[in-house]
């Protein structure tokens, strides 16, 4: 050799011809796989060495010691285009908005150095990722495959792409294909896991997952994983179980704590929820992740009626994220308080908030306008509902409904949903009960969360008040049917799809119904349970203050 930077451009690709003709195989297929020229991402040994472990890392989840690696690897070699390629990803899960534009910035300058293979995936991640062009992604995604079709990262980049768009089927069909190359390819084996686990066969996502764990013996993203998917089947205290697991064996695998606050909150078992949820602050390990705990903090303390402490909370982090220049994450939590605003009366408020957050959403992501649009006029009517403004919502409506058909495949079901919400809120208020009654009855009900991320589970559970049928038929005066609701809405069913969070109101509301009926013992009950969770509530929260005053008056 020539020294190290010889290995790189030289001495592999003999080494490979050599072991080629070694085992038999003949001299003209040799040559037509020799590349026209070197395929060489960079020239020094210790960058590539650097890059390696933080590819492999940042495909085990563990973005920290990605992030490290592969800063140190652009450090060695400023050109090293891939590299800032896996940096800007890790970033992005890191939460790092201003880091992630950055390095997706200077890996699409340093493309034009790169070799074809590499200057194709990092053409395809700027359109999806910076361009919001999915179409673009598409072309350039299908053309790696054509050129190279031994590439498992091209299939299992064009399978992640089929997922978003909720094709299932073709997803499956091009991990299969990155599975063919490389039977041990844990990112493949994780995300065709759920990939079956989004088609109900939890049996085959679970083989996966050990098929996962046997070729990562040690790693924690398995076991997380599994997690997830146990969580899904309605196995909750397995899932439980297996979160710990994690954390037992990865303490720094902090991912696992909002997933498992998660499921806690579910179990409506909020002190061990706000407890992991208070941990993942304190060990995430960037600014972005700590902020999305603090988000999710945010959220649960709206549940325990805490909306005070909620919206301060909220509003100094939209000013650390305005700050930072995370954007998405500003708009995020505006969108948050706009709701809570809109629960407390402050229906101006609320409406500035909403048009902040759908003024970013809209012109951030043009590939999902009709998807911000058609949410934004779900907020916006819901407010009007509420103020007693009808003409208004009906517009918002009418529109809504126009837009569904534009609505993103993989969110189509998630909005016929809202929109049936949208719909049995307007009848009720305007009166026509039997109308509301007549489409929440026959409403589709909500499919399981597509993944535990703070953004999906946000707003996977909006609206929070999910109990509009059962206030229809308070109205209509059906008090037993009202009743038969509440119990289904606080009774977790495993068989049941849906996976959204308890409303403490739910309680309340019940154990008002139970008491009208003369069902002391059960009023009770719901008013202690309710009383239990909301102990810390808004001291200007009136339904706190009336549990108290009926709970004492069944006592009496």
């Amino acid at each position: 050799g020539e020294g190290v930077r010889s290995i790189l451009e030289k001495q592999i690709g003999e080494l490979s011809r050599e072991i080629s003709r070694g085992v038999g195989v003949s001299e003209r297929k040799i040559q037509a796989a020799r590349p026209s020229a070197p395929d060489v991402p960079t020239s020094s040994m210790e960058a590539y060495n650097s890059f390696l472990k933080g590819k492999d890392a940042y495909e085990k989840f563990y973005y920290e010691q990605a992030r490290q690696f592969l800063e140190n690897a652009v450090a060695l070699d400023a050109d090293f285009a891939e590299a800032y390629l896996y940096l800007a990803r890790t970033q992005t899960s890191l939460g790092n908005q201003k880091a992630r534009i950055e390095a997706y910035e200077k890996a699409k300058v340093l493309s034009g150095k790169a070799a074809e293979k590499e200057r194709f995936y990092i053409e395809a991640a700027y359109a999806g990722a910076i361009e919001r062009d999915p179409e673009k992604r598409l072309r350039i995604l299908e053309e790696i495959v054509q050129k190279y079709p031994k590439e498992k990262e091209a299939h299992f980049e064009l399978a992640s792409y089929y997922r978003g768009l909720n094709k299932l089927e073709l997803a499956i069909s091009e991990f299969d294909k990155a599975l063919a190359l490389d039977p041990n390819y844990g990112y493949a084996l994780n995300v065709i896991a759920y990939t079956y686990a989004d088609l109900g066969n939890y049996d085959k996502a679970i083989n996966y997952l050990k098929r996962y764990a046997e070729s990562s013996p040690g790693d924690a993203n398995p076991i997380d994983s599994m997690a997830e998917i146990y969580f899904r089947m309605g196995n909750l205290d397995e899932a439980i179980a297996k979160y710990k697991e994690v954390l037992d064996r990865k303490p720094g695998f902090v991912l696992s704590l909002p997933s498992l606050a998660y499921v806690y909150a579910f179990k409506e078992d909020y002190t061990n929820a706000m407890s992991c949820v208070v941990e993942f602050i304190a060990k995430a390990p960037s600014l972005g992740l700590k902020g999305q705990g603090s988000f999710i903090h945010s959220l649960f303390l709206y549940c325990l009626g805490r909306f005070n402490q909620a919206l301060s909370d909220l509003q100094q982090l939209a000013d650390l994220a305005g700050s930072q220049g995370y954007t998405e994450g500003k708009a995020g939590t505006e969108l948050l308080m706009g709701l809570i605003r809109g629960e407390r009366g402050e229906f101006e408020q609320s409406r500035t908030l909403l048009k902040s957050w759908y003024d970013f959403t809209s012109k951030s992501d043009p590939a999902s306008f009709s998807d911000s649009k058609a949410y934004y006029l779900f907020f916006l009517g819901m407010t009007d509902v509420k103020q007693g403004r009808l003409d208004a919502a009906k517009t918002s409506l009418a529109e809504m409904k126009a837009l569904l058909a534009k609505i993103s495949p993989a969110n189509q079901a998630q909005f016929a949903f809202v929109y049936d919400c949208f719909q049995g809120e307007f009848f009720l208020a305007g009166g026509f009960v039997d109308n509301a009654v007549s489409v929440l009855e026959n409403i589709v009900p909500q499919a399981k969360p597509s993944a535990m991320r703070q953004d999906v589970l946000f707003i996977y559970n909006i609206p929070f008040q999910k109990d509009i049928l059962a206030r229809a038929y308070v109205k209509r005066g059906d008090i037993d049917k009202a009743i038969a609701e509440y119990e289904r809405l606080i009774t977790f069913d495993p068989k049941r799809e849906q996976r959204t969070l308890i409303h403490p109101l739910y309680h309340y509301r019940l154990a008002k119904l139970y008491d009208q009926k003369g069902e002391k013992t059960k009023a009770a009950e719901q008013y202690q349970k309710f009383l239990a969770i909301w102990k810390d509530a808004d001291p200007d929260r009136p339904e706190a203050a009336d549990a108290k005053k009926r709970l004492a008056g069944l006592k009496d």
